[in-house]
């Protein structure tokens, strides 16, 4: 037997299996396959980028439409592929980008036919604007084919074509919609909302309106309404059910009921809340298996489900729950592994492979397994670097490179590791550093370098150097202060600018500069207090309020000041109570609540108060038992536990 047949049988045998060993297996025997494969196609010539790749493979479809294969039942293959490979990006525009070339297979026009002779999506693009431009008979659907064919790849240009197209026909619902879209993801929230209420105006079909509201939503949620998010999100919620119970079978209403439950998941994840967000997405996953199980064959409807499993892993993870969150992840990396096999030149099915490395490698040093953690990192790693240097002008490839750096520089960290956590953080900054001056302007490449530099700084202050790390963290709180000013309305941005103002407070704080450790944690508060005041349902706002204040206790300790302290640490614990009574099941925000009260306890003991230490550590003993119970191998939980009981034993 040939060895990549037996390596096929093999993996998909291990997969099959099941467990944490059959997928530990299919892991280590799936990379390996995907290592020998890539190296068998580097000698054949270099693998092109996602993008380029699509642009090949649409140049390539239109020549062999040239060739004789008219008909557009010809292209569907091909679509189907490029589809796939945009979709890994945005599903939305690989949506609509499908959907007008499918249009132009259908066409028997004359721009159709030109289109036969061109060599990608972005020509094509081009040569559908010519022949509009010419003739204006038909210019807004020529134009709108043409948006959808630049979107993926040239965005600005897409932003011209669709306002060209509503030029010529105001009313088209769909180039509204989609422009609406393309405002929104490059930050321009005004332009978006406008485009959304001209949609809104035509008094669009049923449907039509389920998909506006979720755009609505999205972009609520991109402006930090959390509450109006959930609102329109409820409504989509509302039209997709109705739909989806009307015609069980109609795919496309079930697509649309899985998609809005994944965006309410994320908004309860957003906001904290793991048992409704797990909720949300465990009927996502239903629908999503349903289609998988219907055709096994469709590799786009087994990645979805691997995808629908991630994200069930992410959850569980989050809630502490590891065994589970391996479950999951195993089921995606087992589906991965398998695309792989079975088209092992495609790019996209191996960086989702990389990916999924990467959060198994985070759950492992989650669970505190450093060798597993490193294992999965490192195999992450290798993919990545694979993929950036087939293709070094692919930005998105390259920018999966400087992430699967920086993450084992932060395992690395962990462990002590100096020298080489510093060479992985030197590595990611210096690919961050090239995207972002070959595109200065792209908010994401400066977010990335700003990130970097802080991971520098933490380093340096790990190894003793306060100076070297000042001018790192300065270096990444200069980046955030622009970012955030940029965008005085960005949830995110000001949010990272508040990290870079605690890190830096930290820092003032172990140099014994308390005066302007203080001055940066009042930043950070007001900063903090400012999102959370803005969407107070967000629980992940509340409980970053509630560490900004924690820090200021903190430091008045170190200032002997327990009085303010206790006032600060009285804060926390009002916050943290609303939090833990918000969500009982959440592990996590019960044991912040019990780490709380500890606090007091302790500072009402240093103040010579008798009754009060003792109420406060037995609460938190209560509050801790049973998290110890449901989480055995969770070690945070346990030591806290011992750590309270001693201190019930010497106050009693």
């Amino acid at each position: 037997m040939p060895v990549l047949s037996f390596a096929r049988v093999a993996v998909i045998v291990l997969a099959a299996l099941g467990g944490t060993l059959g997928g530990w297996i299919a892991s280590v025997v799936g990379v390996c396959l995907v290592a020998l494969v890539a190296a068998g196609v580097a000698r054949r010539g270099p693998v092109m980028g996602v993008a380029r790749l699509l642009v090949d493979s649409l140049g390539r479809l239109f020549r062999r439409d040239r060739a004789g294969r008219r008909a557009a039942g010809g292209f569907q293959p091909q679509l189907a592929d490029i589809e796939a490979g945009i979709a890994r990006y945005n599903p939305a525009q690989a949506e609509a980008f499908a959907g007008a070339a499918a249009e132009l297979a259908r066409s028997g026009d004359k721009a159709c036919l030109r289109l036969a002779a061109t060599d990608g999506p972005v020509a094509a693009a081009d040569a559908l604007v010519i022949a509009a431009r010419a003739d204006p008979r038909g210019a807004a659907a020529r134009l709108h084919q043409a948006a959808r064919f630049y979107a993926p790849f040239a965005p600005d240009q897409a932003r011209t074509t669709y306002a060209e197209a509503l030029r010529h026909e105001p009313d088209t619902l769909w180039c509204l919609i989609e422009l609406g879209r393309l405002d929104r993801e490059g930050g321009d929230l005004v332009a978006a909302r406008a485009g959304f209420d001209r949609a809104w105006a035509l008094a669009p079909a049923l449907r039509d309106q389920g998909v506006l509201h979720r755009e609505f939503g999205d972009l609520l949620r991109a402006s930090g309404d959390g509450a109006g998010a959930r609102a329109r999100y409820d409504q989509a919620l509302a039209i997709a059910q109705i739909h989806a119970g009307t015609d069980p079978h109609d795919r496309q209403a079930q697509r649309d009921l899985a998609e809005i439950h994944v965006r309410l998941g994320e908004l309860e994840r957003d906001n904290g809340s793991l048992t409704e967000a797990r909720a949300y997405f465990a009927q996502d996953l239903a629908i999503v298996q349903r289609f998988a199980d219907d055709d096994p064959q469709i590799a786009r409807r087994q990645r979805d489900l691997s995808v629908s499993h991630e994200r069930l892993g992410l959850i569980e993870r989050d809630a502490g729950n590891i065994a589970e969150a391996r479950i999951h992840f195993e089921q995606a990396q087992a589906i991965r592994t398998q695309l792989t096999i079975r088209d092992p030149h495609n790019i996209g099915w191996q960086r989702d492979l990389s990916v999924i490395h990467h959060r198994m490698g985070e759950l492992e040093w989650l669970a505190d397994n450093p060798a597993r953690a490193q294992f999965h990192f490192q195999w992450d790693l290798a993919i990545a670097q694979r993929l950036a240097a087939h293709d070094p002008h692919d930005a998105w490839l390259q920018r999966d490179l400087s992430v699967s750096h920086e993450r084992l520089g932060m395992l690395q960290r962990s462990l002590g590791n100096r020298p080489q956590a510093q060479g992985h953080f030197e590595a990611a900054i210096a690919v961050i550093e090239r995207l972002a001056t070959e595109d200065a302007g792209n908010p994401r490449w400066q977010s990335d370098l700003s990130s970097n530099y802080e991971r520098l700084g933490d380093l340096e202050r790990d190894a003793g150097y306060p100076d070297r790390a000042r001018t790192h963290l300065e270096a990444a709180r200069t980046i955030r202060a622009r970012l955030a000013a940029d965008s005085p309305d960005n949830p995110a941005a000001a949010r990272a600018l508040s990290i870079s103002h605690a890190r830096l407070g930290d820092l003032e704080r172990d140099a014994g500069n308390r005066d302007v450790a203080r001055g940066h944690y009042k930043q950070v508060v007001a900063l903090r207090q400012k999102l959370a005041a803005h969407d107070p349902g967000n629980t992940g706002r509340q409980r970053d309020l509630a560490m900004a204040c924690e820090r200021l206790g903190d430091l008045e300790i170190d200032a002997g000041r327990l009085d303010r302290a206790r006032v600060h640490y009285g804060d926390v614990l009002a916050i943290r109570q609303r939090l833990a009574d918000a969500d009982p099941h959440n592990g996590w925000w019960q044991y912040d609540l019990a780490f709380a009260l500890l606090q007091l306890a302790q500072i009402d003991h240093a103040t010579g108060r008798r009754d009060e230490p003792c109420s406060a550590l037995r609460r938190t003993a209560a509050i801790l038992a049973p998290l110890v119970e449901a989480e055995p191998d969770n070690q945070t939980f346990a030591q806290m536990f011992e750590f309270v009981q001693d201190e019930l034993a010497i106050m009693a």
